[in-house]
């Protein structure tokens, strides 16, 4: 991945909406942030397609969702196993 002026201005003015919009969805700042940093480095390793794509802002956001999605899936089960002694 070769970083771009591009590139750059779009992680910059991406990254305060997805921090927004994940701790609004998260209600934990912290993990929004981290989020949204995986987000902006799935972004970073397909710019070439993103960057091409009719809304990569609104792909930006969808990772971040899908992530978001995830990482709860993930620590419900972690707790279902933890009670269960699994």
């Amino acid at each position: 991945m070769t970083r771009t002026p591009e590139l750059t201005g779009f992680c910059r003015e991406a990254w305060p909406r997805l921090v927004g919009a994940l701790s609004l969805s998260t209600g934990d700042r912290h993990v929004a942030e981290e989020l949204a940093q995986e987000a902006l480095v799935r972004v970073c390793e397909r710019w070439n397609e993103v960057q091409v794509m009719e809304s990569p802002m609104g792909w930006a956001h969808r990772v971040g969702f899908k992530l978001a999605s995830s990482h709860y899936r993930r620590r419900g089960a972690e707790r279902r196993a933890m009670v269960c002694g699994w």
